[in-house]
């Protein structure tokens, strides 16, 4: 089965604001999800985060990330989004297939760019 590399960028408008993953409601989110390597990479100014997960196969990543299938991610997903609103968080997601969403902070979601 062929994996499916996702890459996430991640700002925030400075170093005051928490990143989401430290917010109370998302600490141990990903705990038990598998993703088959995740490799986190942090600017020098500390303001951007870049993460590249490699996941079993698209359809993995798409059934829990994309359409929230399962309960515990979906919640935590929920709260991370609305820290990152409150908080003038910008993210891009770019899947191996070229399909680029970008977060919308007054939906909370993240959209794919046409």
């Amino acid at each position: 089965m062929a994996t499916y590399t996702v890459t996430k960028v991640t700002v925030r408008p400075n170093t005051s604001i928490a990143w989401s993953w430290d917010n109370a409601a998302y600490r141990g989110g990903m705990d038990d999800i598998t993703v088959m390597t995740f490799t986190i990479n942090l600017s020098d100014d500390e303001l951007t985060h870049t993460s590249i997960q490699t996941w079993a196969s698209k359809e993995e990543y798409l059934n829990l990330i994309v359409n929230k299938n399962d309960a515990k991610w979906k919640t935590i997903s929920g709260a991370t989004r609305t820290y990152m609103a409150l908080n003038n968080f910008t993210s891009t997601v770019t899947e191996e297939d070229g399909t680029v969403r970008i977060f919308n902070s007054s939906n909370k979601t993240y959209e794919v760019q046409e």
